[in-house]
């Protein structure tokens, strides 16, 4: 099984990663910024 986790430094996201972690847990880490998500989504509700 592959396992992406996307992650904001701050978010919530940080629990899962810290689990997988501790588990031994093969996976891979994309980092997303979620202000520039938030400015997107802003530009197209206009």
């Amino acid at each position: 099984m592959d396992i992406t986790l996307y992650h904001s430094p701050g978010a919530c996201s940080m629990a899962t990663y810290v689990s997988l972690l501790e588990a031994g847990a093969d996976f891979d880490v994309k980092i997303v910024s979620l202000k520039i998500m938030s400015n997107r989504i802003q530009y197209m509700q206009r």
